[in-house]
């Protein structure tokens, strides 16, 4: 599927000239939601004038999403074959407001996702409800970037053999240490044109495909601009049908020791990871419930979140879970005011970028009314947060050390507390 709609891009590139194509839409009839071009989509995430749904399972959002758009929760009771994303998170995720201005985005022109949650938006009084029905297969083929999370990243890493990755940071950094098999790519490439000496030398030796312009490319490193710079100018050195991931380098899966710079938003990467661990993703993830296990699967009880992210009627957190972990493999873990999030503020992370998670962490309407000097505190000093490093026999404990987490969270509240920036 994938193939043959990058092929009918190829045809569109072919018949029309470039801005003819960025305007284009699939020219539905009868549809009941409009359609959006390229360039109305570009134009929204550059004017922030819209709340863009990227409608797919969460795992494809992390392999690849459109730079800007967020991923909610699937509906409840739906299945895998007919996925909908569940229109409640929507009406979350955009306050309530009903009137906002929402996008919806999927697999391509024929994929039915953004169709069957945009009836459902309708259904619950959504009145400004549009489709980028050409959907990102056409986003890639027509020049845009992708944006790959870490989850992605450890998908991506070991079951893509084809992928390239290339790393943007200093060669006297690169050659510390860096991702298996990445390849060094030099600053220069974005001088002089799509065809500058670098450039050439980079698709000469190979550090760039030659045979397969369809293959992954992953650009990672520790200046976020200079990774937007040089994943923009291979794009347009690779042609439109170059598909090109742009990504801040993962912090949980490289090796690098480069120190980050104070004002791009690397202090809070520095220990995302973290907030990113299942330890504390199993109570930070979408829907109105708890999960368990490294996979975050539902939790068995079916316990729900309650009023006060308690549970509800006799599946209280409480039944089974003390101030302490229970003796053996498996067994109830606990820790004091063992609970979810409230409703009110649930602090859901799942699906969101480093970016995202750092302007949420922060806002005080949903950290509970925390100042900064408090959300530190919450996240150093906090025995529920603790827990995560000593979650009780059977279960994988934080991999980064707490000293080291408490002092990177630190450093990055004496730096400002700058968040990272959406790759746009």
């Amino acid at each position: 599927m994938k193939r043959s709609l990058l092929f009918c891009a190829s045809l569109l590139l072919a018949a029309s000239t470039p801005a003819q194509i960025q305007n284009a839409t699939l020219g539905e009839s009868a549809a009941k939601t409009p359609e959006i071009s390229t360039e109305e989509l570009r134009r929204a995430l550059e004017e922030k004038s819209a709340s863009v749904f990227d409608v797919r399972p969460s795992l494809e959002f992390a392999i690849s999403h459109i730079p800007g758009s967020v991923n909610v929760a699937q509906k409840p009771g739906t299945s895998k074959a007919l996925y909908v994303s569940d229109a409640a998170e929507i009406e979350r995720a955009v306050g309530g407001k009903k009137s906002a201005p929402v996008i919806l985005y999927c697999n391509g022109p024929f994929c039915g996702k953004s169709k069957r949650v945009s009836e459902d938006l309708l259904a619950a009084g959504f009145t400004n409800v549009r489709r980028y029905q050409l959907g990102i297969p056409v986003w890639r083929a027509l020049g845009g970037l992708t944006q790959i999370e870490a989850d992605g990243v450890r998908y991506v890493f070991p079951n893509d053999r084809t992928a390239v990755w290339l790393d943007t940071r200093s060669l006297q950094d690169f050659t510390k240490g860096s991702l298996t098999g990445a390849k060094h790519i030099r600053a220069e490439v974005t001088q002089g044109g799509k065809d500058n000496p670098a450039m050439q030398q980079a698709k000469n030796d190979g550090t760039l495909p030659s045979n397969d312009h369809n293959t992954r490319i992953v650009v990672f490193g520790n200046d976020l601009k200079l990774v937007r710079a040089i994943s923009d100018a291979i794009a347009a050195a690779m042609s439109f049908s170059a598909s090109t991931n742009a990504a801040e380098k993962p912090s949980t899966t490289t090796t690098a020791s480069a120190a980050p710079s104070t004002g791009d938003g690397a202090l809070f990467t520095a220990f995302v990871s973290v907030l990113r661990h299942p330890r504390c993703m199993n109570c930070h993830s979408r829907g109105d419930f708890p999960r368990q296990g490294d996979d975050g699967h539902p939790h068995a009880m079916n316990v729900r979140r309650g009023l006060e992210g308690r549970g509800v009627t006799a599946e209280k957190c409480s039944t089974c879970h003390q101030d302490h972990n229970l003796v053996g493999a498996h067994l109830a873990p606990g820790a004091p005011n063992w609970a979810l999030p409230p409703p009110t503020t649930p602090m859901i992370w799942q699906g969101l970028t480093d970016a995202q998670i750092c302007r949420s962490i922060k806002d005080p309407k949903q950290n509970k009314n925390r100042n900064l000097d408090q959300l530190v505190e919450h996240l150093t000093e906090d025995k529920l947060v603790m827990w995560g490093w000593n979650p009780g026999e059977g279960r994988t404990p934080i991999p980064m050390p707490r000293e080291d987490f408490a002092a990177k969270v630190k450093q990055w509240q004496a730096a400002g507390a700058t968040c990272p920036t959406d790759i746009r």
